[in-house]
């Protein structure tokens, strides 16, 4: 058994009353002065500071790849649906419909595919995606780890800024419909 010197000693201390913490932080610190004392919110902030740091620019950097692949994704989707439904456009156009009447109907149909995706994907994200990441953070040695979710983020601009890109590709990707000539389409079949 060694009987040296004491290196390093932690005390918990648990207060009914959330309020008094750091009233009681500053009085030992004053009747301690040769004592570190830290509240639990600091100790948390030190030991996991980079890795919540890292986390939120990984959601960042999320956060932009997920606009930038939507608004791809979603244009090149509906320009390639424009391009094979020539034929169905033309024959509309024919009957009455305006280029603005088409243009409306594919955005009802990206909007209901939206609308089915965004509620899956939050069910989703709010069982498997917490298990998930609870289970990658478990693994650098955090052995319990609980994921604080911003509710306004992902029940509101999370979706709405999904359903802004949506939009807006749908109409890129459909504005080929107005340049679309009903002689030149209807013969082709």
């Amino acid at each position: 058994m060694n009987h040296g010197e004491i290196l390093s000693a932690s005390i918990a201390v648990t207060f009914r009353d959330r309020q008094s913490v750091q009233a009681a932080i500053s009085q030992y610190r004053e009747q301690f002065p040769f004592a570190k004392i830290t509240g639990i919110d600091e100790t948390i902030g030190q030991m996991l500071g980079p890795m919540r740091k890292a986390i939120l620019k990984a959601s960042i950097v999320a956060t932009l790849a997920t606009v930038l692949l939507t608004l791809l994704v979603t244009t090149l989707f509906m320009k390639l649906l424009v391009a094979k439904d020539r034929y169905s456009i033309a024959i509309l156009k024919s009957i009455g419909f305006t280029s603005r009447d088409i243009r409306r109907q594919y955005l009802t149909r990206s909007v209901t595919v939206l609308g089915m995706g965004v509620i899956t994907g939050t069910l989703l994200a709010n069982t498997l995606g917490e298990l998930a990441g609870v289970a990658i953070v478990s693994s650098f040695g955090a052995s319990a780890f609980h994921f604080e979710v911003n509710p306004w983020f992902v029940y509101l601009f999370s979706p709405l800024l999904i359903a802004g890109c949506v939009v807006a590709a749908t109409r890129l990707g459909s504005s080929g419909i107005q340049a679309l000539q009903i002689s030149g389409h209807i013969k082709e079949d």
